[in-house]
């Protein structure tokens, strides 16, 4: 018998387990859309689980990853406000994914609408310039029974479903309208897939399913081919021994592939990126960073470069435990400093030396930009790196006072200036910032710089100076 590893790719969203949401009726109606599925709930996951297959949870059942090769993070600034890389989406009261901003140009393109049970009547995505829309109708057992599709005012794809509970269980056939086929024939019980329509015809072919004690999958077969579904719950991962392989070598820009492992079993969810002398590891599950030391070292041949490690191939080596608890961290690297969020790296960002802090501006984290500003900085076997403070602002504009008395004016992640500043009052008494013995800023405090301190500051626009 063949056994074969299921890889399930969809991005997985979810909201505290004690706020209403939108659910989904697995028993009755387990085809039913969902805007965007951000509860474990929603991928028939139950009890206590960090792991289901890719999608790594936290302590609230949200999805905070979709591991794989091109893994995806997620986070949460508050309990109405879900972020990815590009779309910042918003939550209401109910639990109810509303819309989604793009946030690199700060505007609304995807927006969702609901009937009064809550359920998904019409979703809407305008992004890159389109304008796609899908309608849903539902019959008085509150099941879906139409789904439309348009693009540009043309309708794409148009499905109607039918159910029929049989001996066997409910049996659900959808049919494409557009070319009047049967599109597919499931068969459901106790809210899970017994049988599905082959590929060809419309015979159906039976699913044998096995469950752990909680009800979570972790395997099913079709025929002599099993499909394994990792599922780990969260008391699973204690004292954890992260370790790390390279498995394969390529060429050019690209980096090395690795497989990293916790406590010996293949981990999925933990984002590696590699990148001058160091390959830096995030494990989601305590907000972890750990680096692997590599050695790389850049070589010229035929007009192209080549990375060589040092690392040898398919042996599984330990790393080195930088901080715990943070989603953020600058790591000095034989490139420079190198900022990462929940372990990615971007290429585009660029930091800066403001005295002895280190200074980015992210434009991806949200509309208006997040600024991160080196804490203490601390050194762990040989390797220099610091967890970041976040700042945002209007302006994202401050003022940084370094251990040795000197200050600087950062504004959007640019040093404006290395001359020394002096302070003035202006009425209401906050201090007035000269820079280069212009009146520039405004520090909204009545109290004197002091050493090692960051400051927010905004532009002065000709308020009254008393001094």
């Amino acid at each position: 018998m063949k056994r074969v590893l299921l890889v399930v790719f969809c991005i997985a969203f979810a909201k505290p387990e004690l706020v209403r949401a939108q659910t989904i009726d697995w028993e009755n109606a387990p085809i039913n859309p969902v805007a965007l599925p951000y509860l474990k709930e929603h991928f028939n996951v139950h009890g206590a689980v960090y792991l289901a297959d890719k999608h790594a949870f936290d302590t609230q059942g949200r999805c905070i990853t979709e591991g794989g090769f091109l893994a995806t993070s997620y986070r949460y600034p508050d309990e109405n406000t879900l972020e990815s890389r590009d779309y910042r989406y918003y939550i209401n009261d109910k639990g109810l994914i509303e819309y989604g901003i793009f946030i690199p140009q700060g505007v609304e393109s995807r927006s969702y609408s609901y009937n009064p049970n809550d359920q998904l009547i019409r979703s809407f995505d305008g992004s890159q310039g389109k304008h796609d829309y899908t309608y849903y109708t539902y019959d008085n057992s509150d099941r879906v029974i139409i789904s439309k599709k348009v693009v540009d005012g043309t309708t794409i794809a148009h499905s109607t479903y039918s159910y029929e509970q049989t001996k066997d269980g409910l049996r659900i056939t959808s049919k494409d309208v557009l070319k009047d086929t049967i599109k597919d024939i499931s068969i459901w019980k106790n809210g899970r897939k017994i049988a599905k329509k082959k590929s060809y015809g419309n015979e159906l072919e039976t699913i044998t399913n096995r469950l752990d004690r909680k009800g979570n999958l972790v395997s099913f077969s079709i025929g002599d081919a099993i499909y394994d579904k990792q599922i780990i719950y969260r008391k699973e991962l204690k004292n954890n021994n992260i370790t790390i392989k390279r498995i394969k070598d390529t060429k050019g820009m690209f980096t090395e592939m690795y497989e990293v492992y916790r406590n010996g079993t293949l981990a999925p969810d933990l984002k590696v990126e590699s990148g001058g002398n160091h390959v830096v590891l995030f494990d989601p599950f305590d907000r972890s960073y750990y680096v692997l030391q590599d050695g790389y070292k850049r070589q010229a041949s035929n007009y192209k470069l080549y990375d060589v490690s040092q690392i040898p191939k398919n042996k599984q080596m330990p790393v080195t435990l930088l901080s715990r608890g943070h989603d953020a961290i600058f790591i000095k690297t034989s490139l420079g400093w190198r900022f990462y969020d929940q372990g990615n790296y971007d290429f585009k960002l660029s930091t800066a030396a403001a005295g002895d802090r280190i200074v980015l501006f992210d434009t991806g984290v949200g509309s208006h930009g997040r600024t991160y500003i080196s804490d203490k900085l601390m050194t762990e076997n040989g390797i220099e790196y610091s967890n970041p403070i976040a700042k945002e602002s209007d302006m994202h504009a401050f003022l940084i006072n370094d251990k040795s008395g000197m200050s600087y004016i950062v504004v959007k992640g640019k040093i404006q200036n290395k001359a020394s500043i002096k302070l003035g009052e202006i009425k209401g008494g906050e201090r007035l910032v000269y820079v280069n013995n212009q009146p520039s800023f405004i520090l909204p405090s009545k109290k004197d710089i002091q050493p090692d301190t960051v400051l927010d500051v905004r532009s002065y626009f000709g308020e009254e100076i008393l001094k």
